[in-house]
């Protein structure tokens, strides 16, 4: 991801950087740099390889998106502290499917996947599956498992990656807390922790409560820290659904 800003939400989300008192001392430019190396391991050691929608290309796509998708009289009533909600929602949301060949190496250890693999082939439909699966390799089906494993759960794995806290049970990524954690370490708790809601609910289906996704969550004094997090939970969904679905049937989508 190139350091320089395309969209207009990041350019209004780096506004955040001249309210440390609400925000913390947030580097929005140095978080995207980071995100987009991240992004670039995601793949690297078998797991989700065929998954190429999801890096720094899928989140400058779906911040386009945004831009689109916000209507003009809407993007001026927006305040600060929305347009980064919004943006760190994007570069965010997919992180969870970050794969270390450690983690797959202790992935027996982890009883949630051992229990995923006893169901997917369990009744008549798991017989279509262990038939399919035979085809495979012994290391490709293991692969191909962990990664089913690791998609039903990513959005759970960054929400608690973003909340500073070790899941085991969505596999052994104490690296990708870390790494997480240096990313956004300057960035005040209370706004990590809806960062990590909205992150989370792109694979949720409680976008109607209102009382999870604030529509007035007050940060600060100065009006800029005031967001609409079920707009940004909203937004997000949209962004991330058109955006895939428009890479995954580009020839019928024109500019």
């Amino acid at each position: 991801m190139s350091s320089t800003f395309s969209s207009n939400a990041e350019r209004l989300a780096k506004n955040a950087e001249n309210f440390p008192a609400i925000f913390g001392s947030v580097n929005l430019t140095s978080i995207r740099e980071n995100v987009g190396e991240i992004l670039k391991l995601i793949g690297r050691d078998g797991i989700f390889r065929e998954y190429t929608l999801h890096d720094a290309n899928h989140i400058d796509a779906m911040l386009a998106l945004v831009d689109k998708l916000i209507p003009p009289d809407t993007a001026a009533k927006l305040k600060t502290a929305d347009w980064l909600m919004i943006v760190l929602s994007c570069y965010f949301h997919d992180l969870g499917m970050l794969v270390t060949k450690k983690e797959f190496e202790n992935r027996n250890t982890c009883a949630e996947f051992l229990a995923l693999k006893v169901d997917l082939l369990a009744g008549e439909k798991g017989k279509d599956y262990e038939e399919a699966l035979g085809r495979l390799a012994l290391d490709e089906r293991e692969e191909f498992l962990y990664q089913e494993f690791v998609r039903k759960n990513h959005a759970k794995r960054i929400y608690h990656c973003i909340q500073g806290q070790d899941a085991p049970q969505y596999g052994e990524a104490k690296g990708a807390v870390e790494v997480v954690n240096g990313l956004l370490e300057d960035l005040e708790q209370v706004v990590r922790d809806d960062l990590a809601k909205i992150c989370l609910s792109h694979h949720e289906d409680d976008l109607f409560d209102l009382e999870k996704y604030q529509i007035n969550r007050v940060y600060g004094d100065d009006p800029e820290g005031e967001a609409n997090l079920h707009y940004a939970a909203l937004l997000l969904r949209s962004a991330d659904v058109l955006q895939i679905q428009k890479s995954a049937f580009r020839p019928y989508f024109t500019n």
